[in-house]
């Protein structure tokens, strides 16, 4: 399928290689991939080929309407569009079965689909188990394996897939487990000294039994997070598009082991308020000591990160943006403006304060706190 896609000219050179037919003594030649454009060339739907280009993920599309209209106006137009240049736009999955009726069955990604009595089916998108009867997003957790060393420990984790963070509290129990094996040291002899010496576990050496139980706990808990869904929509039908006013709110906080910061929507539309979760992102605390309130300070950078991470991603118009945070220190370092603060300080609330005026323009640094307790006081929203 990659040589129906095309590629700019100035990102060719990125896809160069050498070739020589096979068992020909030829000199090697120096070849680049050059195919022309399946979206952008095609101009009879430039509007479908804006979305397609914003929302192809490798060979997945995703995308939301706010009409079931809309939806079966798209998958038509769609399939033309890339038709046109050698693709066949196939498997076809949705919420909405007015939008599978209008699929032939062939094209479905269940073709014995029975739209009259049948659920809607599971499907498997980008990572994450979508339901789409109830339109919703669930974790896929495969099978924990007992693991006895730090190799077969890493190799576990990596089989939960969480690109949205949903399961970021408890994914970060397993990474400070994972941690803990590089602060567990073992005796060893030197071959030719007289004594002995410390050094960290190998990677295929067993584990300490306090660390084995803790993961044995962990990993047998861990299929009950099946029964976690989390809605696909950020709003609920009756609160439409064009009558909503967005806020997004992040919350950051941090412990002596890790810190991270959480991002929820605010619709609010008609009177109703209606609060989605939208993303997650947590890091360990590193293994060379730092105070407490560093690592918050961390989440509050971490906060402001997933702001700007989720503002260049979401698109949806977000009128303010709120940040959370029960660190009185953290909000004195943001608010003060005469303080000569360390290097790791100061650079970490340049970032903060950045972000600020880039959102609203003010003079953010000349604000003051009030001499209030930090966990009553939250700082101004953005």
């Amino acid at each position: 399928m990659y040589h129906r896609v095309g590629v700019t000219p100035k990102d060719q050179s990125a896809l160069r290689f050498v070739w020589r037919t096979p068992g020909n003594d030829e000199p090697l030649r120096t070849l680049q991939m050059t195919t022309q454009h399946a979206v952008n060339s095609n101009s009879q739907f430039p509007a479908v080929a804006k979305k397609l280009v914003d929302n192809f993920y490798a060979d997945n599309l995703s995308e939301s309407f706010e009409t079931e209209e809309e939806a079966i106006l798209f998958s038509k137009q769609a399939v033309k569009s890339l038709a046109s240049r050698g693709f066949r736009l196939t498997a076809f999955a949705s919420s909405s079965r007015r939008l599978l009726a209008s699929i032939p069955a062939s094209e479905r990604s269940n073709k014995s689909l029975n739209l009259d009595f049948d659920k809607l089916p599971i499907e498997y998108l980008l990572g994450l188990v979508w339901v789409c009867d109830v339109d919703c997003y669930r974790i896929r957790i495969r099978p924990m394996e007992m693991a006895t060393s730090k190799r077969q420990m890493l190799s576990a984790m990596s089989r939960t897939f969480d690109p949205l963070g949903i399961l970021l509290p408890v994914i970060t129990q397993a990474k400070i487990l994972f941690q803990a094996t590089w602060r567990t040291t073992q005796e060893r002899v030197p071959a030719r000294k007289s004594g002995s010496r410390l050094e960290a576990l190998g990677w295929d050496e067993t584990l300490p039994d306090g660390i084995l139980l803790k993961w044995k706990s962990w990993s047998k808990e861990l299929p009950l997070l099946e029964k976690i869904s989390i809605p696909r929509c950020f709003r609920t039908a009756d609160l439409p598009l064009k009558d909503s006013q967005f806020e997004l709110h992040l919350f950051s906080d941090a412990s002596s082991d890790a810190f991270g910061a959480v991002a929820y929507l605010r619709t609010i539309a008609k009177g109703k308020i209606h609060l989605s979760f939208v993303l997650a992102k947590g890091r360990l605390a590193p293994l060379k000591l730092h105070s407490i309130p560093h690592l918050e300070l961390q989440g509050a950078v971490t906060a402001v990160r997933l702001a700007k991470t989720i503002k260049s991603e979401l698109r949806l118009p977000i009128a303010e943006y709120y940040f959370w945070t029960d660190s009185e220190i953290v909000l004195r370092w943001i608010h003060s403006s005469h303080c000569n603060y360390s290097s790791f300080v100061s650079h970490r609330v340049a970032e903060i304060l950045r972000h600020q005026n880039q959102n609203n323009g003010d003079s953010y640094p000349d604000q003051k706190i009030p001499p209030t307790t930090a966990r009553e006081e939250c700082p101004p929203p953005s």
